[in-house]
């Protein structure tokens, strides 16, 4: 079969041109559909990658557990009781569980801590945390350096302020390096300017407006030097089993503690990885919707391929029968009328597809220019961009089947003696 016979694409491009209105009609179902799809799909993907930004901060597989009173009285304790880790057994939980990949305890001052450099002053959050806690809360630095080791252990006054802070104190980050503040009445030299990468999911606050001092000394201040009631830990793996692990970390936890092994209220939880999860299933459930929508509308426009075709070789029932009486063979009946039901879907097709990645590129412009959390360059994947396509070819081909069935059926003389 001569797919590429010049001959066969003119006569289907001039019985296109023929009934040009017809075609055009037809045509629109293709059209709107798959532009429908580009949008839709590049919408989804736009709110799924800003999803993914707005969580892309933090671990996938972090839990945050914490220390709340007692809700049952146990081995001669009462309720209501308020208890607390030690410092040993936080680092003790990472031993006994291999599991936990990345363990750190958090300490959290005023939330309205009064911050000053000269003339200029604000308030923060102020927090504290092991060194390991960058290893599970992502942050970017705009200027300088993270607290480190050395900076825990030797107590230094140092300290590392978030960007807002920082523009309300300095004209610049890099302005912000070297200079001493003072934090509730101490002073700290400011050694970095952070930025957090997750806007959508935070622990104890957004980086950005929060100023963090070394651990060694916001514990001692605080007469907790070795009492923790923070922490939150990542696991290894993609955390797909960490409720049950983090079921065993909180009934270790109880049993160490004298706390009722059915009290559940003792020890809050905050496990991301099922938000994660929860997530990932509504974003998989908007993507089979918006699927199920493109499709049925690419389905109704190939159903009115279909139709139009009969019509088509209702009309050219003469000409059909023409063709078999001078020797036109099935072959070249088959090429001729699923070229055009083919064609048809292609030509809708790519124009609906072009113009929706116009569109949406243009849509993606203007959001990033806006600097936009909730749509991050919403573009359908060019592999879904294509697979929609050949979809739209192939449904066109198709639906061109019945219409060539009628086409084969069709007598030559029967055909030339009908008016």
């Amino acid at each position: 079969m001569r797919l590429f016979d010049r001959d066969i694409w003119g006569e289907a491009f001039h019985s296109l041109r023929t009934n040009r209105k017809r075609s055009i009609a037809t045509a629109f179902g293709i059209f709107w559909g798959i532009l429908m799809l580009v949008i839709l799909m590049s919408l989804s993907q736009g709110f799924s990658n800003g999803m993914r930004k707005q969580l892309g901060g933090i671990s996938s597989n972090t839990t945050m557990l914490y220390c709340s009173t007692t809700s049952k009285p146990y081995k001669g304790f009462p309720t209501d009781r308020w208890w607390s880790l030690s410092v040993s057994d936080i680092a003790n939980l990472q031993k006994r569980f291999p599991e936990i990949e990345t363990i750190a305890s958090i300490q959290q001052g005023s939330w309205n801590t009064p911050v000053s450099y000269g003339t200029k002053s604000t308030t923060a959050p102020l927090y504290s945390a092991w060194t390991s806690y960058d290893q599970i809360v992502y942050s970017t630095i705009l200027a300088g350096r993270r607290l480190n080791e050395s900076d825990e252990q030797q107590r230094r006054r140092n300290c590392t302020i978030g960007e807002e802070v920082s523009q309300k104190l300095f004209a610049s980050h890099e302005e912000a390096l070297g200079k001493v503040i003072n934090i509730d009445g101490s002073y700290y030299t400011v050694v970095g300017v952070l930025k957090g990468k997750s806007k959508g999911m935070n622990i104890n606050g957004s980086e950005e407006q929060k100023v963090r001092i070394p651990y060694t000394i916001l514990s001692a201040s605080l007469g907790q030097s070795n009492e923790v009631y923070h922490f939150l830990y990542s696991l290894h793996g993609d955390g797909k089993d960490s409720k049950a692990i983090n079921d065993r970390i909180k009934a270790y936890i109880r049993s160490t503690h004298d706390i009722a092994p059915d009290d559940e209220s003792a020890i809050g939880e905050f496990n991301i990885s099922e938000f994660f999860t929860a997530q990932n299933s509504m974003m998989w459930g908007v993507n089979v919707f918006v699927w199920f929508i493109g499709i049925g509308t690419l389905l109704s426009g190939i159903i009115g391929i279909s139709n139009i075709m009969l019509v088509s070789v209702k009309e050219r029932t003469r000409e059909i029968g023409i063709r078999r009486a001078l020797g036109a063979q099935r072959k070249d009946i088959i090429r001729l009328i699923l070229l055009e039901s083919g064609m048809l879907s292609l030509l809708a097709g790519l124009v609906g597809l072009l113009l929706g990645v116009g569109i949406m590129s243009i849509v993606a412009q203007i959001t990033a220019s806006m600097e936009s959390e909730m749509l991050v360059n919403p573009l359908i994947p060019f592999g879904t961009a294509i697979g929609a396509l050949l979809f739209i070819i192939i449904g066109g081909v198709v639906g061109g089947l019945l219409p060539l069935k009628k086409a084969l059926e069709i007598r030559s003389i029967e055909a030339i003696r009908e008016e």
